[in-house]
């Protein structure tokens, strides 16, 4: 797969609980684990809270609120849209869903 920056990369089954410190439950994801392991670094940079949830075939990353860099929020939203979730913010902190597989 081509993800827009040229990086090209293998897919691979992934357990997203791994990068998560409370992920107890494998959490399985198809992907890139390099990116998917960067993406949950940028959502838990200044922020302690990070949670990991799974409901109706999809797992959501949760994080609190904190000051983020746009570029890095950037790099966190296409790593999720090529792995076919999306990366929310509201007023609360963000938000990374992600397909399991």
């Amino acid at each position: 797969m081509e993800i827009e920056s040229g990086l090209e990369t293998d897919f691979e089954s992934v357990d997203l609980a791994k990068f998560v410190p409370n992920g107890k439950e494998p959490l399985p994801v198809t992907g890139d684990a390099r990116l998917l392991e960067r993406a949950v670094d940028i959502l838990g940079s200044e922020s302690h809270r990070v949670s990991v949830t799974a409901a109706n075939g999809v797992a959501t990353v949760v994080a609190g609120q904190a000051p983020r860099k746009q570029l890095e929020l950037y790099v966190a939203r296409l790593i999720a849209e090529a792995h076919g979730g999306e990366l929310r913010e509201s007023s609360t902190g963000l938000a990374m869903t992600l397909p399991l597989s």
